[in-house]
Parts: structure tokens; sequence; C-alpha cells
């Protein structure tokens, strides 16, 4: 039985096995990379081919084929990264496929010492699924988005829902990628089939001998090896270290909440900032301000705003506002706090806009038509969490993003808070979210001759355009209104196609709107605050910059934390270009022509 587990010759049979997978890796990542790079990575290179070659050993040659299935299903993922057009150099698929057959190294070695056969028959298959989800989850996100994934967009996925999910799947899957899923699926199942009729009663009964013993103590060790020494390095171990670098930073912020507020305490005199005042922050979804008729779009779907535009003195539009990210998230966590693209301060110390208009003797509000997420708790939740009222209209926290309502009833809920005559409010708005049909009712349901995403993107638009114009009425009666500011947390590229993941970008991601109202009385008092927005309509801003520029409005002018080049209303503004950036410093902003605005 022995000589049936290591062949005839074991040298002979393992020396040719691990030429034929050096082989097969260095012609598999030439093919890739088109380099011609053999001596790197030298050592991942002959230990995953040993590895390959000692496992082939332990089973029937006749079913061997069946066995290489899983690695290689796990290996060849590799080929998004190059498909999608991202870099890739030969040391990144070495180490790639040196994880993947240490990992199953690691799982061969396990179940040839599990004895009892009702376990042996669940254990393998059990561990090669578990074993192609990283695989399958990369060819399905590939399916739909076109792209690698990287650590922002698996933050994204973790800080989602199903239902939310299933909207981004259900607007940008085609059937081609169905069909592919379904295909995985069924070659799965054949696969399993296949195991158990043929592969299992193939495999060679344990025998207690020094091949054997031999051949398993190798596999443990190169597999390892090849685990201990990949794990961080290739582009799968980077994905997941960098999600969990990025969780990490988001827990900091959670739990420094305290540390932040005896910071504040200890150094914040506001007390002379008498001023009553209500401001309202509105906080918009997805918008690209190409399809707004405001900025020069050919519909016509922001009439109000179309109207504000041209005939009140208080409205300001901002021309050269962008994103300094394209998930909500990273966007918001940058935004509403300290902490931008631009300064050194660490995530955790950044002081929130909530705990800044609180520390100045705001009363603050928080009203949301988005998730207050529960199994993932966002730094925006906590950002929003220290407000001291707060209406979350989604009422089945944690679990959906569809909306109960659509976002007028955020106006109700503006009403029906209780008004100081020192006030920031914050309004998150559903907006333009994906499904973009689920974000307005059947009324406004005006445009079509467009496509069927375009029409429905559109028509949300027009709808918000509405919902704001609600907002606008109901906050400007109050008593002590001062002002209301708009932005977008980040758009969705529709007329390419896509929405707003990372991992796919392009600039149109990046196209918010940003507006202002300022009540008379406003002007009247901070007429030079005024003048000075006024003229920055047309200078470069990127919405990291609201938590200062706020600040600024607010007359909240705290030096260790507000930076006034980095403040709209002020005239020592740095609007040089070149500086601004996106995607977390990753990308230079290109300014776009100003339209018709």
């Amino acid at each position: 039985m022995t000589v049936n587990r290591i062949f005839n010759n074991p040298f002979k049979f393992i020396t040719l096995n691990t030429l034929i997978f050096i082989c097969f890796e260095f012609l598999f990542t030439t093919f890739l990379t088109n380099q011609l790079s053999l001596p790197v990575e030298r050592k991942s290179i002959i230990l995953s081919a040993l590895t390959a070659a000692l496992i082939a050993g332990l089973y029937s040659p006749r079913k061997i084929i069946f066995l290489w299935i899983p690695p290689l299903l796990a290996i060849t993922s590799i080929t998004v990264k190059s498909i999608s057009g991202e870099s890739l150099s030969p040391a990144d698929c070495y180490q790639y496929i040196g994880l993947f057959m240490g990992i199953y190294g690691i799982i061969t070695f396990i179940y040839q010492w599990i004895s009892k056969p009702t376990i042996r028959k669940i254990y393998l298959p059990v561990t090669l699924f578990l074993y192609l989800i990283p695989a399958i989850l990369i060819w399905f996100y590939y399916s739909v988005s076109g792209n690698w994934p990287h650590p922002d967009t698996l933050m994204a996925l973790l800080q989602t829902n199903s239902n939310e999910a299933w909207s981004y799947f259900k607007d940008h899957t085609s059937i081609i990628s169905m069909f592919s899923i379904l295909v995985s699926i069924l070659f799965f199942i054949l696969f399993v089939r296949s195991f158990y009729k043929q592969i299992l009663p193939s495999i060679i009964k344990q025998g207690k001998n020094k091949y054997l013993y031999i051949g398993c103590c190798l596999i443990a060790l190169s597999s390892g090896y090849l685990i201990v020494h990949n794990i961080k390095q290739n582009p799968l171990g980077q994905l997941f270290s960098g999600t969990v670098k990025y969780m990490n930073r988001y827990n900091a912020f959670a739990e420094n909440k305290q540390k932040r507020a005896s910071m504040i305490n200890q150094n914040l005199s506001l007390s002379e900032n008498n001023e009553k005042g209500i401001y309202v922050l509105v906080i918009g979804e997805s918008q690209n301000r190409l399809h707004m008729s405001v900025y020069g779009y050919g519909r016509e779907t922001t009439p109000w705003l179309n109207q504000q535009h041209n005939e009140n003195p208080d409205f300001l539009l901002f021309t050269q506002a962008y994103s300094c990210h394209t998930h909500t998230v990273p966007t918001l966590t940058y935004a509403l706090t300290a902490k931008n693209q631009y300064n050194e301060i660490s995530l955790e110390n950044a002081v929130s806009i909530i705990e800044m208009a609180k520390a100045a003797g705001y009363h603050t509000a928080w009203i949301s038509n988005q998730v207050q997420y529960s199994a993932w708790d966002t730094p925006i939740t906590v950002i929003a969490s220290e407000a001291e009222q707060q209406i979350w209209l989604n009422k089945n926290v944690g679990e959906t993003t569809k909306t109960n309502f659509y976002d007028e009833k955020v106006v109700n809920g503006l009403q029906n808070i209780k008004k100081y005559d020192k006030m920031l409010i914050v309004i998150h708005l559903m907006g333009n979210h994906g499904s973009y049909a689920d974000r307005y009712p059947h009324q406004f349901a005006k445009f079509q001759g467009r496509g069927k995403q375009i029409d429905a993107y559109d028509n949300s638009i027009l709808y918000n355009d509405y919902v704001v114009s609600k907002i606008y009425d109901s906050a400007s009666k109050l008593p002590y209104f001062q002002s209301l500011i708009y932005f977008s947390d980040h758009t969705d590229a529709v007329d390419q196609g896509l929405a707003h993941d990372s991992g796919n970008f392009v600039y149109p991601m990046t196209y918010i709107p940003m507006y202002m109202f300022f009540s008379p009385n406003y002007i009247a008092e901070h007429e030079t605050t005024f003048n000075t927005l006024k003229f920055h309509q047309t200078a470069v801003f990127t919405n990291d910059l609201i938590f200062n520029t706020i600040l600024g409005v607010m007359n909240i002018k705290f030096p260790p934390i507000y930076e006034e080049k980095n403040d709209f209303t002020s005239n020592k503004y740095d609007d040089t270009p070149t500086r601004f950036k996106t995607l977390y410093g990753a990308k230079v902003i290109q300014p776009y022509p100003n339209n018709n605005a």
C-alpha cells in the first residue's frame, strides 16, 4: 500500500512533480506580469512546488487531477488583479501561490491523521469550501464591479447589510455575471458530488509507515513556512491586513471618546461665544452635481435650486467641491471630525463637530434616514450618538437600509425636535443611494428615454431638490435660524455605469454638490464671513474640510483644533488647486471645468 501511496520511486516522483509545479508557477506568473523573474521569492517557489509534489504522493495517481481543482481555483483568482488593470509583480504572484499552497498543505496534513471515516467524509468538503471562499468572493466582486477589492471596499461591505448589498447587486449585476455566478455554484456542487463518488473511494487508507510519516512532516513544515512567510505580503494578505488596520482605527475612535471630551474641557474656553443661532447641516448621499440642472445639466432636475441660484441673494453655490473619498464612512469620518487629508491628527484624537458644538454651548440634534448600524458601529454612529437628540427613521436598526420612509419624512423630525436658541442640527439623507428607483415616490418619476438607471437617478435628484426645499422652508422659519449648509458625501458615476466603489475609481465619483443658505441677520452680523464664502464659490474644496468651515461659520475657532488654511470662511484659506486630494490622499483632484452654474 505504501508503494501505491508514494508511487514506485518516491524520490523520482517528488522531484519530477516539484519541477512540473515550478514550471507551472513560472509560466503562470510570467503570463500575468509579463516579467521573467524566477529568482524572486525562491523559497516560496520551491516550497510551494515541493508541497504540491508531496501532497500528490499521498493519493492515487488516477484521481490526482480532482484534488488539484481547489488549489488551482484559489490560485488563479489572482488573475483578477491583472485583468482589472492593477499592477501585479512576480513577487505578488509567487507569494499568493505560496499562501494558498501552504493552507492547502495544512488541510491535507490534518486530513491524513483523521481516523474516523465519518469525520473524514465531512472534513474535506467543508474545509475546501472555506478554503475557496476568498477566491469565490474575489471572482464575485469582479463580476459585479470589474475590479480587485481593496481594504476600503471590504470595510464598506462590513459596514453595510444585506439589503444595501442587494441594492448594489441589483443595480450593477449583468446577465453575464449572473450566469457566471450560477455556473460557479453548479461547478462546486459537481465537485462535491465527484468527491464523494470518485475521489474519496480512491484515496488509500492510512498506514502508519515511515514514508507517510516523513511525507506528512515535510508537508507540515513547508506549509507552515509558506503561511507565515506569505500571509501579509501577498495581495490577499494586504487586503485583509489593510482592512484590520481600518477597523482598528475606527474602533480606537470610538474608544477614545472620553479622552477627546477631556481634552476639550481642559483646553476649550468658548463661554464668550454667546451668539444665539440655529445652524443646519444637511448631508446628501451619492449625489453627482453633473446631473443637477443648477450646475448646467440639460434636464431640469433641480428647479427649486435653479430659482434660489437666480433669485436668492442669501444663497451660495460652490462649483468646485469634491469628496475626500468615494465611500460614506471614510468620507464622513473625515468631514465631521478634525481629521482631514492635509493634517497629521490621528483619527482617534480627532474631535467631532458634535463634540465641538456641545463644548461651545450648542444643543445638538441628529436626524437620519440612514441605518443606525448595530452589528458594525461605524464612526458616524459614534459621532451621532453624542447628539442630545437623535431621530433614526429606519426603525429596523442594523437589519436593513431599505427606507421605511422617503427622505421628506426628515422634515417631520426637524419640526418635532425640541428647539433651543443655540443649536446645531445635522440631517443625514438617504438621498440618491442605489437602488435609485427606491429613493422617490412615483409622482417624481418624470424622466425617461436615457436608460433605466440614468432616468431613475435623475428622478431621485429631482426628489432630493424637493426634499431640501422643504427642509429649508421649515428651518428658515425658526426664530434663530442662521444658516443651512448642504453637501454630498460622494457621488455615483452613473454615466459610466458605476456606483462609488473606490476600487473602480473614476473622478466623477468625487463631483459633489455643495451650497449654503444664510439668513439676512447672519449676513448683517457676519458680513466678512459671507463675502469670503461668496469669493470662494469657484475655489477648489474637498469635503473633509467641512469641519473647519462649519467652525468658521459658527464662529468656533479653537486654535489647537481649528485650521484657518482649511476653512472656506477664512481669507487665509489655501486654495492652491494642486494641493487637493481624494481617496485619503491617493489621488490628486483634477478640477472639473466650471459648468453653466
